[in-house]
């Protein structure tokens, strides 16, 4: 298999989780867990897209899921997990310029 080809896969893989953290999210908003991971794995899409040099999907994702952290650190202040991540997300945007 061509490597090449496993990028579109990989974006695929982000994007089923991407809508099973929203289907969970359409069903208990403030769930904390599907805020977190929702917004890891955004985090993470906006890697893979850095990596394929597209850089304007990267900083969206990256916000998007700055936003999601932001919500779940408003429903739970103390997490460290979340205030970790968007410390790293921070910093992806920051050195984005």
């Amino acid at each position: 298999m061509n490597p090449r080809n496993l990028k579109p896969i990989a974006v695929n893989s982000y994007q089923d989780k991407i809508a099973a953290f929203d289907h969970a999210l359409k069903l208990a908003p403030n769930y904390i867990y599907a805020l977190f991971n929702k917004g890891e794995t955004l985090k993470k899409l906006g890697d893979h897209y850095k990596d394929l040099s597209q850089s304007t999907e990267a900083l969206n994702s990256w916000q998007s899921a700055l936003e999601l952290v932001d919500r779940c650190l408003e429903l739970a202040p103390n997490d460290e997990d979340a205030q970790n991540l968007r410390d790293e997300i921070l910093e992806k945007i920051q050195n984005s310029d």
